[in-house]
């Protein structure tokens, strides 16, 4: 499987470590950490975040049945993820012919961290007055 990506894994991987320096020495703060699904609620109930996560769309899905013309294997997609209330996340999928979809915190967790996903979450402050620091710490770091 990784067969695919060797050919050009190095190459991406210089290009990104780059990227994350350049970011470190601008006004953008990146931090390698682990989200929990309690710990990524808290900071998405607070309204000031935003979140982009990689998922794997079959699991994202799979209560909906919409599954059965998807890949059998892992399919990578983008979700921005807008919200939350108790334990129901709201979210805009680019794929999606609704403007705001609602997923079960529980469903979510499972999509974000399944086998090929590497768990990858960016976080962006939507009220810039805040810093990151001003927000919630995501548990389980």
């Amino acid at each position: 499987r990784l067969a695919f990506y060797r050919r050009d894994l190095g190459a991406d991987s210089t290009r990104i470590q780059s990227l994350f320096r350049r970011a470190q020495n601008g006004e953008v703060s990146v931090k390698r950490a682990v989200a929990t699904r309690d710990g990524l609620l808290e900071v998405l109930r607070t309204g000031r975040v935003l979140a982009i996560a990689l998922v794997d769309l079959r699991l994202l899905h799979a209560r909906a049945a919409r599954t059965s013309l998807l890949p059998r294997s892992y399919t990578g997609h983008y979700v921005l993820l807008v919200g939350a209330e108790g334990d129901r996340v709201r979210y805009r999928d680019p794929a999606a012919d609704r403007a705001e979809l609602v997923i079960d915190a529980d469903d979510l967790h499972r999509a974000r961290v399944a086998h090929g996903t590497d768990e990858d979450l960016i976080l962006v402050a939507v009220d810039t007055s805040e810093t990151a620091e001003a927000l919630p710490p995501i548990r389980g770091v």
